[in-house]
């Protein structure tokens, strides 16, 4: 995750920044806590920090989302798969994958295909 927002943030700098402004990173650590999460979030939020990307799993975003919505910080996890994170309905938590159970669906789906092309291909010998 730290690679992929070095880059979009050095990218984007490259081309002007956001509405003329730089973008600076900030970075925690929530050691895969909700505690320390909640904790990573209200020091953000204490910065002013106003974008998250993160966190990695849904057991620390769900908690951390909350801080996020209160001080009006929009957040993007990259990896958290609980319904839940988006259920909710919060106006500021996105994510960039699929919720858990559509992951599923697609795993079986992708699975199922592969079986099926073994069959075909040992048919074939």
């Amino acid at each position: 995750m730290k690679n992929g927002v070095d880059q979009a943030v050095a990218d984007i700098n490259a081309a002007g920044g956001i509405l003329g402004q730089q973008v600076t990173v900030s970075y925690g650590d929530d050691v895969s806590d909700p505690k320390q999460g909640v904790s990573v979030a209200n020091k953000f939020a204490a910065d002013g920090v106003k974008f998250v990307v993160g966190h990695y799993n849904s057991g620390v975003s769900i908690p951390a989302s909350e801080v996020y919505q209160e001080n009006g910080i929009l957040q993007i996890t990259p990896a958290s798969t609980n319904p839940k994170f988006t259920e909710r309905s919060m106006w500021n938590t996105f994510r960039v994958c699929g919720p858990r159970r559509s992951a599923g669906r697609g795993s079986r789906r992708l699975h199922r295909q592969a079986l099926q092309g073994q069959e075909s291909r040992r048919g074939a010998r």
